[in-house]
């Protein structure tokens, strides 16, 4: 998000560090330290860093064009095929795709397809909500100068 410059990665992200920031506070994961550990605040200021910096770029340089649900649908796959890897290799859950929350442990494979069909759904949401909220600033703007 800090490199220079618009594409479809950068815009993909941003949609995902909105959503995942707003998700990460509604259910965060337990720490095993009492507040205020240097891990929770770490939690708390850097999920806030990476809104900030999602929304100031979304808001800013934001391209309808550059992602649509298809490319959303590839990256999300590809990404969490990516880190479903990782986790079988660490024996990690990054990105709950080996014990997702709310709905269960169905399997390592029912787990990626749910986990990366529901990200889909909420960054394809996100982007929708984003588009919104931008035509209703542009009809304000275009009022206010008739």
């Amino acid at each position: 998000l800090l490199l220079p410059g618009q594409s479809k990665y950068k815009q993909y992200f941003a949609l995902l560090g909105t959503f995942g920031t707003l998700a990460a506070f509604v259910y965060p994961v337990p720490d095993a330290y009492p507040f205020p550990h240097i891990t929770i605040l770490s939690f708390i200021f850097g999920h806030l860093a990476l809104l900030g910096n999602s929304l100031v770029y979304l808001l800013r340089q934001y391209n309808a064009r550059l992602l649509d649900v298809k490319g959303i649908f590839l990256m999300t796959f590809a990404l969490n095929a990516l880190i479903f890897v990782v986790n079988l290799v660490t024996g990690g859950d990054y990105g709950f795709l080996t014990k997702p929350p709310l709905v269960g442990d169905h399997g390592l494979v029912a787990n990626y397809l749910l986990v990366s069909i529901v990200l889909v759904a909420t960054i394809s949401l996100t982007k929708k909500i984003l588009e919104f909220f931008l035509a209703q600033e542009a009809e304000k703007m275009i009022a206010k100068e008739a």
